[in-house]
């Protein structure tokens, strides 16, 4: 074995011990700043579609796996893709209620309301959104992860 063998081998070992925490500290603050990312694209106003978004990272990197994104409450999807207005076939209909300043409130008993025409409502596009900020910030996450990695190890 020679001198650059030498170095190689403990190249080697280096990266095998620098590796994992280079992984951990991306892998964290990607999801961190994914989560902040759909937080702040969701314009609800409650919290309770905001802080319903959750990541389900495989693998840890997105380049070695998926990050699959999900928000259980029943609306988000059709904030995210869009909507209808009314069901299909349908071209307007009456929605009990009031308006309170800029907000109607539904109101099954109220004898005044609005009348919805057939219309899509465009989608905010959060998921998408939230891909495209992962893809900006992967080289960024990467060179930080490393810099915090390699200082952990000295």
């Amino acid at each position: 074995m020679n001198e650059y063998d030498d170095i190689a081998e403990s190249l080697n070992i280096a990266g095998d011990r620098i590796r994992p925490a280079i992984k951990s500290r991306l892998s964290q603050m990607l999801y961190n700043e994914g989560l902040n990312h759909l937080r702040e694209k969701t314009a609800f106003r409650t919290g309770r579609t905001r802080w319903a978004w959750r990541l389900y990272v495989e693998d840890d990197l997105p380049d070695t796996g998926d990050i699959n994104v999900v928000n259980d409450m029943p609306w988000s999807e059709w904030y995210n893709d869009g909507h209808n207005l009314n069901p299909p076939g349908v071209a307007k209909r009456f929605v009990p209620g009031y308006w309170s300043g800029d907000n109607f409130v539904y109101d099954p008993s109220a004898k005044t309301g609005m009348m919805l025409k057939q219309r899509f409502i465009k989608g905010a596009k959060v998921v998408e959104s939230f891909e495209k900020f992962i893809k900006t910030r992967w080289d960024k996450a990467a060179e930080k992860g490393l810099d915090d990695a390699l200082s952990e190890v000295k």
